[in-house]
């Protein structure tokens, strides 16, 4: 499916939300659903519901001068090459995808190591080196569909309480 899945959008909310919207009633939604859509149309609109997601935490922590300068991709995530640069793309951040990308228990083993004087931070390159580097390629689109993405919750998050109310 092309960028924007031929007119489809995905709010990725199906826990509810933590940041930035901090919205535990918010509900995971496809918009702009018809007969003419294929399960690629899905699965793009989900990909890029998520990497919108990502991209308005990013925008949160651009809003307070916390922007980050790159992205450090970890997990499963890391084999889908669609997901690693919609992530980018809607993110406006590059993302660096490491030899190992095992995730969390790497990165608590290497602050380890730093806190007991066995490795210093910049040794973080020797110990997992970076094997991709995804730039992101932010277009008139990408602005587009990510207004449209944050349009959408606002104008249904009262809805989405609602349906909440038998849970």
């Amino acid at each position: 499916a092309p960028p924007g899945a031929n007119g489809l959008i995905m709010l990725p909310y199906f826990s509810g939300e933590r940041t930035p919207i901090h919205d535990p009633k918010a509900k995971g939604a496809f918009f702009g659903l018809n007969l003419t859509h294929t399960r690629g149309d899905m699965y793009r609109a989900l990909i890029e519901g998520i990497a919108m997601g990502t991209g308005h935490v990013i925008e949160t922590y651009t809003e307070v001068d916390a922007a980050p300068e790159r992205i450090l991709a970890v997990g499963g995530g890391t084999k889908n090459a669609l997901w690693l640069q919609a992530t980018s793309d809607f993110g406006g951040v590059p993302q660096i995808v490491s030899e190992k990308t095992v995730g969390a228990s790497y990165g608590d083993a290497f602050l380890a190591a730093c806190a007991v004087g066995a490795a210093v931070p910049e040794d973080i390159e020797a110990w997992n080196p970076a094997v991709a580097k995804i730039e992101p390629e932010q277009t008139a689109f990408h602005r587009q569909h990510y207004g449209l993405f944050r349009r959408l919750y606002e104008q249904t998050k009262d809805i989405a309480a609602d349906l909440g109310q038998g849970e």
